[in-house]
């Protein structure tokens, strides 16, 4: 069979981030699906001409949803980076029973009791990161666009990839990040989640709830020695991880 593969990117991000993994995932067989997150990417312009300080999680759900059903997607497997995963969380929550699947890729979610503005929250913030990181928390009281953060964020190691990524980062609908959306865990019976441990302590820190929680409740978990772009660093790497997500499945080779 040919599986579907559902991409589905971070925040401040847009498809452009897939651009070395999807053709790996391609030459394995697979149908790769790569959509723009609304209000993000190449839609960022857009927006924010339009109700753009509206835009939160609940509508990125809605749109994977709705991306799956008008493309006639049967069963497909979900990977989500970064912020997407509390998209996938939505998703897996509403339709799990139509999903194959999902790779939670250094990716957040929201665990019990725990509100977005928790999930983003750096105990111990280095001084590098200070002023944008002030400017995320006025933005977001004020519901105004959250700015990309410093590229060093991302922990990329070359300036080649640090280049494309700061020259593609858009704006970021602060209701995104703002807590006023809570649900339950992701639940499914086939859930995996890769751990990224290189790159900088501070997307360590934030990403260490997520894998814990993983852990303890029985997900297929790897680390992978990369950065939180992963996909940028190492997408072979990553790509390897998929497949082995797929097989852990279907059994056989997509």
């Amino acid at each position: 069979m040919t599986q579907d593969l559902l991409l589905v990117h971070g925040g401040w991000h847009g498809s452009w981030v897939w651009a070395k993994l999807t053709p790996l995932l391609i030459a394995q067989g697979f149908r790769v699906h790569t959509p723009t997150l609304v209000g993000m990417g190449e839609t960022a312009t857009v927006y924010r001409h339009h109700p753009y300080s509206k835009l939160g999680v609940s509508d990125h759900v809605r749109q994977i949803e709705e991306y799956i059903r008008l493309n006639g997607l049967e069963q497909p497997y979900l990977i989500g980076h970064s912020y997407a995963g509390a998209v996938l969380n939505g998703v897996l929550n509403d339709i799990g029973q139509q999903i194959r699947g999902a790779l939670f890729l250094d990716a957040l979610f929201f665990t019990p009791g725990v509100d977005f503005a928790h999930l983003i929250a750096i105990k111990h913030p280095p001084a590098w990161i200070k002023p944008w990181y002030r400017q995320v928390l006025r933005n977001v009281l004020l519901n105004r666009p959250v700015p990309p953060p410093p590229v060093e964020f991302m922990g990329l190691d070359t300036d080649a990839d640090r280049k494309f990524v700061a020259s593609r980062m858009s704006l970021l609908p602060s209701r995104l990040l703002d807590g006023r959306r809570l649900m339950p865990p992701p639940m499914h019976p086939h859930l995996t989640y890769v751990r990224c441990t290189g790159g900088n302590a501070v997307m360590r820190e934030l990403m260490a709830p997520f894998a814990r929680y993983a852990q303890d409740h029985g997900w297929r978990y790897h680390e992978l020695a990369a950065g939180h772009e992963c996909m940028l660093e190492s997408p072979e790497a990553v790509a390897e991880q998929i497949v082995a997500a797929v097989v852990a499945i279907l059994g056989v080779p997509a």
